[in-house]
């Protein structure tokens, strides 16, 4: 059960580290650190910090689409 979990969040933050390394162009190398440091994270059994760097990566991502849909208006 713990392996699927833990696979299930590798494969999300993978994706999102995907998303955000497309959405952010000036930031590489901070979104590939976050995703280094989850993936040890989850291999040492430390999936709450990797959920929070999931979580943040998140925002980071409504962040970028919010100021999309109103770059008109700032």
């Amino acid at each position: 059960m713990f392996l699927i979990i833990g696979a299930f969040n590798l494969v999300c933050l993978i994706v999102l580290t995907i998303l955000n390394l497309c959405a952010w162009e000036d930031i590489h190398k901070i979104i590939i650190a976050a995703f280094i440091i989850a993936v040890v994270c989850l291999l040492v059994g430390l999936s709450g910090i990797a959920v929070l760097i999931k979580n943040i990566m998140v925002i980071s991502l409504g962040v970028k689409c919010i100021k999309l849909i109103f770059r008109n208006y700032w």
